[in-house]
Formats: structure tokens, C-alpha cells, sequence
């Protein structure tokens, strides 16, 4: 699994914002993907059912949702409006890891692609810091061990071919 992906936001940004985590529908595609990585990475330190229990999982294989108290959108199953923090953040899904770039196809090709509705990539999309991170991402995902884990895992390329104008394809991987 590729659990140390270095984060492009920081926890403090993260925890300020109040976009990422929640979904217009109970059955959102924006909802994360787990893979057998993702249940198995807990290592020693928990056991994945702990983690990962049954009941957060979806038939589609991505997390589960729950409805907010004021019934105004659906919450990832680990996510804590109070606190805007993830119960299992040390253990999230890859896709989590990533966000706010994604996998996702375009004219045929896996593309990574950048979700232009954060705040934080809206406001730095053009700064030196986005493009090192650019520079960070093509060199992580020519690694050998990414290109397997990527081929292991599919479903992690998503289609938001309906989302094309929340999304800026950066390179192409594979």
C-alpha cells in the first residue's frame, strides 16, 4: 500500500474547511474507494475489522454515508463535524491520501487530475508550491511499486467524465 504519500494541504487547512468528507447523495461516485491495501494497512497496530468494519462498506466497494443532523447532506461513516476530522485518519483510504488529485481517465488515458472545487488548490494552483507538488506526484507515480499498486487496484481511476469542468488533468501515468 502507499500509505506515506506526502500531504499537499496541511492538517490545519484541512480541518477549516468544510468541503471535503461531505456528499450531495447517500451514494455519492465522490465517496472513496477502499481497496484490500486499504483494510490490510492497519499492520499490528489494529486489527482491519477495527478499522474497516463490514458495515461502513458499500455493495460498490466505497465508504458508506450518514446523514448530518441538520439533513442537509450525506457525511462519510469516519467523518466528525464536529471536530471536521477523520476517526481513522491515520489508516484513511489511499483515495483520501490523495485528494485533492485524483485518478481519473481522459480520452482513454489515466490521467491525475486536480479537483478545482478545493479552496486551498483554487487559491495556490498557480504558485510555485502546486507545481512542486506537481513535480512530487509524476515522480511518485513512475515508481515501480505505484504502477503495480495502481494496475492491482482499477476501480481507483474513476470516471467523472460528468465532472469534467470541477477537474484540471495534469499528466498522464502508466
Amino acid at each position: 500500500m502507499i500509505n506515506n504519500i506526502k500531504q499537499f494541504l496541511s492538517s490545519e487547512i484541512c480541518l477549516s474547511c468544510d468541503g471535503c468528507c461531505r456528499f450531495q447523495e447517500s451514494d455519492s461516485s465522490w465517496r472513496p474507494k477502499i481497496t484490500a491495501d486499504d483494510i490490510t494497512q492497519t499492520g499490528k497496530s489494529k486489527s482491519p475489522s477495527a478499522v474497516y468494519p463490514k458495515n461502513a462498506i458499500a455493495v460498490d466497494g466505497r465508504l458508506k454515508t450518514v446523514l448530518d443532523k441538520a439533513h442537509t447532506c450525506y457525511l462519510c461513516c469516519f467523518f466528525m463535524p464536529e471536530t471536521n476530522a477523520c476517526r481513522i485518519y491515520e489508516f484513511r483510504p489511499f483515495e483520501c491520501r490523495l485528494y485533492p488529485f485524483l485518478l481519473t481517465k481522459k480520452d482513454g488515458k489515466d490521467m491525475i487530475a486536480v479537483h478545482l472545487y478545493c479552496p486551498f488548490v483554487r487559491k495556490t494552483k498557480d504558485s510555485p508550491e502546486f507545481n512542486r507538488y506537481v513535480g512530487y506526484l509524476k515522480d511518485l507515480f513512475s515508481r515501480k511499486e505505484v504502477i503495480v499498486f495502481i494496475k492491482k487496484n482499477p476501480s481507483l481511476i474513476g470516471n467523472e467524465s460528468n465532472y469534467q469542468d470541477e477537474l484540471e488533468h495534469l499528466f498522464t501515468i502508466g
